[in-house]
């Protein structure tokens, strides 16, 4: 049975907060401060979408969206359906502007399957994201096998470090 998970990623405008970490730039071999500031959580609309082909998430592409708009925020309960787009939106904060790789890692309710009908628990996607940038992370509900009840989380990490999490209720 084919599923079709998507993962949503647009970089755009700016924000603050959050737990601090140190990263090494490697472009001048020295350290930097960055923040994490979760700006928004919630139902979003992504608009336009570009579908990019990937080996390892569960359904073989991910979607990509240059425009979005936050539909509903602080809200993390939704009646699963085709189309709910619901996500995160925070901004990373640094002194110089540069670039910074996390893992966006989403955990799955039991009964998650990937393309080729073998269960799934989490999906790995890894980023290089700028700093001093808005960053919305979405998960799309795009067909009927996708509708599992339960709690979906997405994560952000640098290195094996959660920066942010949410989880939200499929129900």
């Amino acid at each position: 049975m084919f599923r079709s998970i998507s993962y949503l990623l647009v970089l755009t405008l700016l924000y603050s907060c959050g737990a601090n970490t140190y990263i090494k730039d490697k472009h001048k071999a020295t350290f930097s401060e960055f923040q994490i500031q979760p700006i928004s959580f919630g139902e979003f609309e992504i608009q336009p979408m570009e579908r990019e082909a990937m080996e390892n998430p569960p359904k073989g592409y991910q979607l990509f969206g240059e425009t979005y708009k936050l539909i509903e925020n602080n809200r993390n309960n939704f009646v699963h359906k085709v189309g709910l787009t619901f996500g995160i939106e925070y901004k990373l904060l640094c002194e110089v502007d540069d670039s910074i790789p996390l893992n966006v890692k989403w955990l799955y309710p039991p009964g998650m399957k990937d393309i080729y009908g073998n269960n799934i628990n989490e999906d790995n996607l890894f980023y290089n994201r700028a700093t001093n940038t808005e960053v919305v992370e979405c998960y799309i509900i795009e067909s009927e096998n996708e509708m599992i009840p339960g709690d979906w989380t997405v994560q952000v990490l640098f290195d094996t470090t959660i920066l942010y999490q949410k989880t939200f209720r499929l129900f």
